[in-house]
């Protein structure tokens, strides 16, 4: 290598050699609160925290790390080559890996990593990343190779890859470096402060206050006009170009400023004084007189809130004029308090009046002059204004997309007194921004789709607000009608829309916020390498506002920018793009919108040619809707252009030109709604193709479209228009007519979505203790807690009662076959039921099951006197408190025998094989027919965790969280339950959707009321309703001109079957006109059409309402389980959905899309309800087996009283025998020489050192005069390197000495005489309280020459061989006597420490006299006990199981410290893990796969248990973590390993109660106390972290010792702040 390149690296080499003496993290903490830091010289790269315990400041908004997206680092093309390896030597990559993963464990890294910033995910990714870049780059910096190869070759220690790790983590998570930067950027607590400007002048504030047709607007107006200068902000274009127009025609000039235009009625250009504009596009810069902020209430808006809150703090007028409802005026006078502002208020009634009718229009025949229809669906305007004009009337047409001439010219010819159009059809665009001539206002419906803050899609009731605001359109002040009139269409409308209108409007409490250019680019600025999308989210996550603020929905804004993403723009450009207002639901706008960017890219102008060859200009006029629909979606392309050509004026030159096409499209857009019935008729053909995709769009199903009103709208609708305009539509098709009669039944995915979450809630209802009482969907329990895993195995007996017959099944489930490595075979007998046994007595229907029971076993030669298990499949509703054990609920599918409803169903088999005889006969299992269908089809496919049937009956049944089910004991696992859906719609909840044929069908039932949507569902039913749908059609004229046969008169002659017929792919018509033939009718080819068509809709609908439910069922599944996706499979049974050649496809297609972000396979059940009725009997048997297995396992860990009182008994022989000076003992009992405990006189500075393992921690402790808890503390942290651990005893001090030297440089106190304790955490035997001799190493210390010596004197020789500074050591510490000095300064009655963490111990005060080895005149001293050497002499080993001797065997000290191998956290993860390894080697666990993992020792570490066993963990967590340690667990295994977990630590946590009540005991007797009020200090992690050990010790020491109250205090800084107390105790006692 050359000199220049060595040379190059002289200077860094050096830095890197110094550093591997000096690795620091430092923190400052803060007992109490008090002044600042003490100042003193900083060392470079330390990390400073500053924490005051008894502050209340609160801490910055955490981010959500799950935005941070890592940056893919390049070569560095700087970088040092192959120094490095010239230096040393190439480097092992298995050795490296290896190092790496062992630096990823260190806790100690991930804890200074989460310091920096890098929570356990950031942690993860950046090591990763991290060992990516270390092993797949061919040449590393020098510095980093270096290093990786000292710690190869044993030179460095693993913590010297720490800051290269952080440095790469830093490198590809940028924000880490500028996290306070960003959130000062992000925080939007004061945005009155960002319009300088306006605060700068006293602005004077006047709310006009009052409905609609008030004239609020008209007086702020008023004042607008007569001012010098002004501005008027409004939420439309229209109601700018109102302004504008209105206030030239007055006189005053006004230009127009919208996102799309600006007009200057200056011919020079020069701006007015006056300007109307949109909300978004006011000047907060610009001075003016007067400013009016139209609609004020809209300031809470999710989505474009901003811009009112914008224009309400910046505009800079002399007065601002706000106009809205009364709701907003609290509001602003808080908003205009924070500006120092004062409101005037100026109330407004409403000019003319309105009246809610008492009854609704019902039908399209008693529409009137100056009727406006309401609609929330551009489909149900299509629809209702064909019915309309169909009836001879014109009307006018009015919805948001329309470009605003169209509306305007809508709008002028439904005001023309002369024009015959007298009907206006619209959307709540009418609400704002035009004047119409309305007298009655007619709600076609209440419910409209909605956007909520978090950007999702729901169907909601219109607000107050809203209704009000459409309402008050009716008998405006300027019109011909002086009174205004509202109403609904439809009867069960009106109460609603009265009980709306009754109550007042919300009051505004929120206004909304979005992040600016700038912001963004200040953000962009730290994070260069993020997209704008992600950018956004960063800023929203770290976002903070106040109470009276919230961040408006950015997902429009995402959407944009994630779809230019890989365009090539700048940031200011792209973001102005991505405010672009464009409609994200016309994909012929989002094309637009990218060509538009990509060409900008390029620096191309978009010209006008480019433009008219692009939409395909010119255009012809509109021969149907979807060429309508085009035509709009080209116009809001023309839009865009204008509106970013007011942004990038070069780029987009051809304004003129394309704002005069834009005048000829809406000429033609105009043209095309005038003649909207001819559009809508040329797009019918094929029931409207167009219109379904545009249905699509707006969530409709089924086999057509149509306007989606609710049911019994729809049902009455549908009467009416049949009546007396029949003869008016002759011309439309068959299935037109039968759209039209039932399109009640037609369900859009809206509705779907409503009543699956209509059914959610039943669903949760049913599982409360609470309501299921009352619940309509029963949400059984069926006590089967488990599906198939192939392991099953027997022979069984199957029972399968469920309707007019029932089946005799023997089944064979063995292992080693089929898809699942098991198989099952089964003989079945089918044997009928008469009419008389379903409805007759129920012992007479259990005799003839029973006896047909025992002609199977003759049949089938199976021996009578032999034991057989049986399995029985009920499938009617039942309660079941146990597998074996069901109460019937009530009967279905036409059964109803007597005297068994309420009464156990197993029980009344049993009484009747008993009255039999002659079988021996074990009834195990009552099985659902839905539940056996899943389990079933569960044996052969593992995610099959839901049943459904579609057959005679309906049903669907999933594995519900135990937790959920309070009907059952225990929270752990899941337990399949049985929905019986059937039963959804009792209490009303469908009302809305049941047409008057469901009413029939009902009535007619021998279970009136019940059952309502099995009977809108089920097999039992469909023909039915076919039935009598055709038969009201055949009545009214609509089908057989009017003929109506006997047959079609009579109950039950159309089936299901006949129902499937009909929709036969190639026969279905031919099949139809067979099946009308033979009920003595005379169908026509248009006849059978319309029957088929009549089928189709019954079907489908019933298809949509199963889907509905299952994605209740299916989404509570997710959200039980905390997923994003879901893959899972639904087990389906029954005739309906095996025999009708279209329902499966359906069924399949409508659940897929209302749930697009689940994997949902459907599988077919063979055999379902019986085999699946001996599966669960398997599965039973499997888990009660495994059970058994298991408890017999753990039964040695579980501990009884009588055990517990003999380690006390142990324990307290051990204690004293320690205290005597001769004999052995394996309970120490090392005498700390601590006489006393703090009084909290204890004053002065003090040092203390702590030397607890690879970490050394200086800290400077201040005692304040007379005050306890006014504490401070400071502290720095060094890493020992791991030649230093394990080289000699003198460097080894001479370190310690250069740290301490160190810190007192660092806290500028190296010239003070100050004491210092030294806390020793490894076992040294005292003679004094300032001398202890090492009496061996632990913890990976091997520095030579130390045990035998003084470690006190130790350091003492190596602080003066620096000769820097003086130190006094006045203590040497144990950590657990330090806990309890730590805690007894808090709590005088503290005289006992504990230290339950990584090892174990106990310390407390001991009455001199009974400390044999020990002669001083003192009346107590601190005895540390080292209880973990307890049974070390054999005493423990009735209690040890082999897992504890396997675990003593494998550590580094067997046979020694057996106590603390029970107890500590050092080996209760082990413990745990050759339980389990034992448990899979016998099949118990992980299907008995024994994988590496679990052979690695130390792999499950203590804090594992801690967070298995949290009471807030979800099985779906616990494997979670088995799965990041490699077990791949199901439900089941993770339930096992939660229990392991639990009888391990419990154990730990008893003992060391028994120990505790042993020390209290001794403690009660030495003082001769009948009660002793005592306190223990704690400290280590294993008794702060873990859920439960902390109240098992305090249970167990109380039961234990009952004569003792026993107080736990946990110790906060023990270590640290305990050795400075025994210092400070020790210096107050010298001096006395």
């Amino acid at each position: 290598m050359s000199m220049n390149r060595c040379a190059c690296f002289i200077s860094r080499l050096q830095r890197h050699f110094n550093s591997r003496t000096h690795r620091v993290t430092a923190g400052i903490c803060h007992v109490s609160s008090g002044s600042g830091l003490l100042h003193g010289q900083h060392r470079p790269g330390s990390v400073v925290c500053i924490r005051d315990v008894s502050s209340n400041s609160s801490s910055p908004k955490s981010p959500d790390t799950s935005l941070f997206v890592p940056v893919s680092l390049k070569a560095d093309p700087s970088a040092d080559g192959g120094v490095g390896m010239e230096l040393t030597q190439p480097l092992d990559k298995n050795e490296l890996l290896k190092l790496l993963n062992r630096f990823y464990k260190r806790r100690e890294m991930q804890k200074l990593a989460a310091d920096q910033g890098l929570d356990a995910r950031l942690f993860h990714q950046a090591f990763i990343s991290f060992r990516k870049y270390i092993l797949e780059m061919t040449s590393l910096p020098a510095d980093l190779h270096i290093i990786l190869n000292d710690i190869c070759c044993g030179a460095g220690h693993i913590d010297d890859i720490y800051p290269y790790f952080m440095r790469h983590a830093k490198q590809i998570f940028p924000m880490l470096d500028c996290m306070d930067d960003l959130r000062k950027i992000s925080d939007l607590r004061v945005p009155a402060n960002w319009y300088p400007e306006a605060r700068a002048i006293q602005r004077k504030v006047i709310f006009h206050a009052g409905p609609t047709n008030s004239g609020k607007t008209y007086h702020a107006i008023q004042r607008y006009l007569a001012a010098k200068s002004g501005v008027y902000c409004g939420p439309l274009k229209l109601l700018a170009h109102e302004i504008f127009e209105k206030s030239n025609d007055a006189g005053v000039p006004c230009d127009l400023v919208t996102g799309e235009e600006r007009t200057f009625v200056d011919p020079e250009g020069r701006a007015s004084g006056h300007v109307a504009c949109t909300i978004e596009m006011c000047s907060v810069t610009t001075p003016y007189e007067v400013a009016v902020i139209d609609e004020i209430q809209m300031i809470r808006d999710p989505s474009r809130g901003w811009a009112w809150t914008r224009a309400l703090l910046g505009l800079c007028a002399e007065e601002i004029h706000v106009c809205g409802e009364s709701a907003a005026i609290d509001f602003v006078r808080e908003l205009m308090y924070t500006t120092g502002e004062e409101v005037e208020v100026h109330n407004y009634q409403r000019l003319t009046p309105f009246s809610i009718l008492d009854h609704a229009v019902e039908s399209l025949d008693n529409l009137r002059p100056g009727d406006c229809i309401v609609c929330f669906s551009k489909n149900d305007i299509y629809s209702i204004s064909r019915q309309i004009e169909a009836r001879g009337q014109e009307c006018a047409v009015i919805y948001g997309s329309l470009p605003p001439g169209t509306k305007l010219s809508q709008a002028k010819k439904f005001n023309d007194p002369d024009d015959p159009c007298k009907i206006l059809v619209a959307t709540d665009a009418i609400g704002m921004g035009l004047n119409l001539s309305i007298k009655r206002i007619i709600f076609n419906s209440l419910v409209k789709p909605n956007v909520n803050e978090k950007g999702e899609k729901q169907m909601e009731t219109i607000s107050t607000s809203q209704a009000l605001q459409i309402a008050g359109r009716a008998g405006r002040f300027s019109s011909k009608f002086k009174e205004g009139e509202v109403t609904t269409m439809y009867r069960d409308d009106l109460p609603v829309l009265k009980e709306i209108l009754s109550h007042s409007v919300d009051p505004i409490e929120t206004a909304g916020l979005h992040p600016t250019a700038e912001q963004i680019e200040m953000f962009a600025y730290h994070l260069p390498d993020a997209t704008l999308s992600n950018l956004l989210d960063i800023f929203v996550s770290l976002s903070q506002v106040d109470g009276l603020y919230f961040v408006c929905n950015i997902d429009d804004f995402k959407f944009l920018a994630d779809m230019i993403q890989h365009i090539p723009l700048n940031l200011r450009s792209r973001y102005v793009f991505c405010t672009a207002p464009i409609n994200k639901k016309q994909p012929f706008v989002c094309t637009s919108f990218l060509k538009f960017a990509r060409q900008f890219s390029r620096d191309e102008p978009l010209t006008f040619d480019w433009v008219c060859r692009h939409v395909g200009w010119p255009l012809a006029p509109p021969k149907n809707i979807k060429d309508l629909v085009h035509l709009e979606a080209v116009h809001d392309v023309l839009d865009l252009y204008l509106w970013l050509s007011y942004r990038f004026m070069d780029m987009f030159p051809d304004t003129a030109s394309i704002r005069e096409i834009q005048r000829e499209l809406d000429d033609t857009i105009q043209q095309g709604v005038r003649n909207i019935t001819r559009l809508i008729r040329a797009s019918d053909p094929t029931i409207t193709d167009t219109l379904q995709t545009q249905s699509n769009r707006h969530g409709w199903t089924g086999s057509n479209s149509g306007t989606g009103s609710r049911s019994q709208r729809g049902q009455r609708a549908s009467e009416q228009m049949m009546d007396s305009s029949l003869t008016s539509r002759l011309h439309d098709n068959s299935s037109q007519r039968v759209d039209r009669f039932l399109h009640a039944m037609r369900l859009h995915d809206d509705q779907l979505v409503d009543i699956s979450a209509r059914f959610q809630a039943e669903m949760k209802k049913g599982l409360s203790a609470e309501s299921s009482a009352a619940a309509a969907v029963k949400m059984l329990p069926t006590h089967v807690r488990s599906t198939p895993d192939g392991s099953e195995k027997g022979q069984f007996l199957a029972l399968d009662l469920g309707g007019s017959k029932f089946k005799v099944l023997q089944v064979k489930v063995r292992e080693g076959m089929g898809i699942r490595k098991g198989g099952v075979e089964m003989e079945e007998k089918v044997y009928p039921i008469s009419k008389e046994l379903l409805n007759g007595r129920a012992p007479e229907l259990f005799d003839h099951v029973s006896e047909s029971l025992k002609d199977f076993l003759h049949v089938k030669n199976i021996i009578l006197e032999k034991k057989h298990p049986l399995a029985f499949t009920f499938s009617f509703p039942c309660e079941q408190t146990r597998l074996d054990k069901g109460l019937l609920l009530s009967w279905s599918k036409n059964c109803r025998a007597r005297g068994l409803q309420g009464k156990d169903v197993v029980q009344a088999l049993r009484d009747a094989i008993d009255r039999t005889g002659g079988m021996d006969i074990e009834v195990l299992a009552m099985v659902n027919d839905t539940v056996a269908t899943m389990m079933t089809c569960g044996f052969d496919d593992q995610y099959c965790e839901v049943g459904v049937i579609i057959g005679t009956g309906t049903n669907a049944c999933y594995m519900e969280e135990l937790r959920h089910v309070d009907l059952v004991e225990g929270d752990e696992g899941r337990m399949c339950v049985n929905t019986e859906w059937g039963g959804f719609g009792d209490d009303g909840a469908l009302n809305d959707f049941i047409t008057e044929f469901d009413q029939d069908v009902d009535a007619a039932s021998i279970n009136p009321g019940k059952q309502i949507f099995e009977k809108m569902v089920s097999g039992l039913y469909l023909g039915e309703l076919v039935r009598l749908v055709v038969l009201k059609m055949a009545k009214r004229g609509l089908l057989f001109d009017g003929c109506v046969s006997d047959a079609l008169r009579t109950k039950g002659k159309i089936t299901t079957a006949h129902v499937a017929a009909m929709e036969e792919y190639k026969t279905g018509l031919k099949n139809t006109r067979d099946i009308l033939v033979e009920l003595g009718l005379n169908p026509s080819e248009d006849d059978c059409i319309a029957v088929q068509h009549v089928s189709t809709i019954v079907s489908f609908r019933s298809s949509n309402l199963v889907a509905a439910g299952l994605a209740a069922i299916l989404t509570r599944i997710k959200q039980n389980r905390h997923l994003r996706t879901l893959r899972i499979t639904v087990g389906v049974d029954g005739t309906v959905y095996k025999t009708h050649p279209q329902y499966p496809k359906r069924l399949h297609k409508v659940v897929r899309r209302l749930l697009p972000e689940c994997q949902v396979r459907f599988v077919l059940s063979d055999s379902g309800s019986s085999k699946g009725a001996a599966l669960v009997t398997a599965v039973a048997q499997r888990l009660a087996s495994r059970k058994q297995q298991v408890d017999d396992t753990l039964a040695p860990f579980r501990l009884n009283q009588e055990q517990l009182q003999l380690v006390k008994a142990r324990m307290r022989v051990g204690l004293e025998a320690g205290l005597k000076s001769k004999g052995p003992s394996a309970v120490k009992m090392l005498p700390s020489y601590v006489y006393h405990t703090p009084d909290g006189t204890e004053r002065g500075k003090y040092l203390a050192l702590d030397l607890g393992g690879t970490n050394f921690r200086a800290m400077l402790v201040k005692f304040k005069k007379g005050l306890q808890n006014n504490t401070r503390l400071y502290h720095k942290i060094y890493t020992i390197p791991l030649e230093i651990m394990q080289g000699t005893g003198e460097e080894l001090f001479d370190h310690l000495a250069q740290y301490v030297s160190d810190f007192l440089d660092y806290m500028g106190i190296k010239k003070a005489h100050l004491p210092a304790g030294f806390t020793f955490s490894f076992p040294c035997e005292q003679t004094a309280i300032d001398t202890g001799i090492l009496v061996s190493w632990t913890k990976g210390f091997k520095a030579t020459d130390c045990e035998g010596h003084d470690v006190v004197n130790m350091l003492r020789e190596a602080i003066k061989r620096r000769n820097e500074y003086d130190l006094d050591i006045v203590a040497l510490v144990n950590d657990t006597v330090g806990t309890m000095m730590s805690c007894a300064y808090e709590d005088p009655q503290c005289e006992v420490g504990l230290i339950a963490g990584t090892g174990s111990n106990v310390c407390y005060m001991e009455e001199l006299k009974n400390i044999e080895k020990i002669d001083v005149e003192m009346s107590k001293m601190c005895i540390n006990t080292e209880w973990g050497g307890l049974g070390d002499d054999g005493s423990l080993d009735d209690i040890i199981t082999p897992f504890d001797v396997e675990v003593d065997q494998n550590s580094v000290n067997p046979g020694k410290q057996r106590f603390e191998k029970l107890t500590s956290g050092m080996y209760l993860g082990e413990i745990v893990r050759q339980v389990l390894l034992d448990l899979t080697r016998g099949g118990l666990l992980f299907r008995g796969r024994v994988t590496e993992t679990l052979k690695t020792p130390g792999i499950f570490q203590t804090k594992y248990l801690s967070q298995i066993e949290s009471d807030r963990l979800a099985l779906l967590q616990v494997r979670s973590i088995l799965q990041q340690l490699g077990l791949d667990s199901t439900c089941d295994d993770s339930i096992i390993v939660k229990e392991v977990c639990g009888v391990v630590s419990r154990r730990a946590a008893e003992l060391c109660g028994a120990g505790m009540a042993a020390v209290v005991d001794k403690i009660r007797e030495n003082r001769g106390l009948d009660h002793l009020n005592i306190t223990v200090g704690v400290d280590g992690a294993l008794y702060k972290l873990h859920p439960h050990f902390s109240g098992v010790l305090q249970e167990t020491t109380r039961a234990l010792a009952p004569q003792c109250n026993v107080t736990f205090l946990p110790s906060e800084e023990g270590s640290g702040k305990g050795a400075a107390l025994i210092t400070a105790v020790a210096r107050q006692k010298q001096n006395c």
